[in-house]
């Protein structure tokens, strides 16, 4: 994996440095949160980001394409002394018109993934199970979106429009394929009035970047969520060599841990919360 560099002195790029680089670009964006989700892309920190911090005024796909485009435009960064190169190139605004979702995401990082990031794929019912197979119009939506990239990478674009009408049985498990979650949920091809999920045991875990100094990017925010899922626990007992909480943990440190250690100080550290709830429902 490539790291994001100073053009100049070849140096890692600092994550506050990106950070006020979009602010100043984008003085009207008042979420600090969105801001550092967006640097954690553009920094191959994370390989997507979907937007749920606010929801624009009005029409998202040309709101966020032109967010997109006014980051791109500039070619140096806040501080003076360095010439970074356009980190932005390399994000695309990926848009699902059914459900109005706008993804970030990392072209170069997702499809440097070898192999491919491929979660476990779990039914959301009353019962869940591990899923032997994705469901069965996943691979050919992440196949279509997998050549955009590709074809972004000779022929760069702002945004990539997902199909029409595509349904939460496709939506969801790909979402968590381009989160990077280690499990994806399946919900069935029709949902009824049942809580997806309702009753069900499951592990909780919430990966946050941690600041301890006050001047931090972070503002006053004592942490930054990277991404929040969960398992059902019996299934953690039941394959604890693929869905166990100690070697999900694990996994996640490794992974963020190695992405990040070039672009924040030593004080800003990863940590991974676990928790065993039971909720009504699971939203997905």
């Amino acid at each position: 994996m490539a790291t994001a560099v100073c053009a100049r002195d070849h140096q890692p790029i600092h994550l506050q440095i990106v950070v006020e680089y979009i602010q100043k670009r984008l003085p009207r964006l008042r979420s600090t949160s969105f801001a550092i989700d967006l640097a954690l892309v553009a920094l191959s920190i994370r390989a997507a980001h979907l937007v749920d911090a606010f929801t624009p005024k009005k029409d998202a796909r040309n709101t966020f394409s032109s967010l997109l485009h006014r980051l791109r435009q500039a070619n140096s960064l806040v501080a003076e002394e360095t010439e970074p190169s356009v980190l932005f190139i390399d994000v695309v605004h990926v848009y699902e018109p059914t459900s109005e979702q706008s993804f970030f995401i990392n072209a170069p990082l997702f499809l440097d993934t070898s192999p491919p990031h491929c979660p476990v794929f779990i039914s959301a019912d009353s019962s869940p199970h591990i899923l032997t197979e994705p469901p069965q119009t996943l691979p050919s939506l992440l196949h279509d979106l997998t050549n955009q990239l590709i074809r972004h990478s000779s022929s760069p674009t702002i945004t990539i429009d997902l199909p029409q009408d595509l349904s939460p049985a496709s939506t969801v498990p790909l979402a968590a394929i381009l989160l990077e979650y280690p499990v994806a949920y399946c919900p069935p091809a029709t949902i009824n009035s049942e809580p997806l999920l309702g009753g069900v045991t499951l592990d909780v875990y919430q990966v946050s970047l941690n600041n301890v100094p006050a001047r931090s990017f972070l503002n006053n925010n004592s942490h930054h969520v990277l991404l929040k899922f969960s398992c059902p626990s019996h299934l953690g007992s039941s394959y604890p060599d693929r869905l166990s909480p100690e070697l999900t943990m694990v996994n996640l440190r490794s992974l963020f841990e190695s992405r990040m250690m070039d672009h924040v100080d030593l004080e800003s550290v990863i940590s991974i919360h676990h928790e065993v709830q039971t909720l009504d429902r699971v939203a997905l």
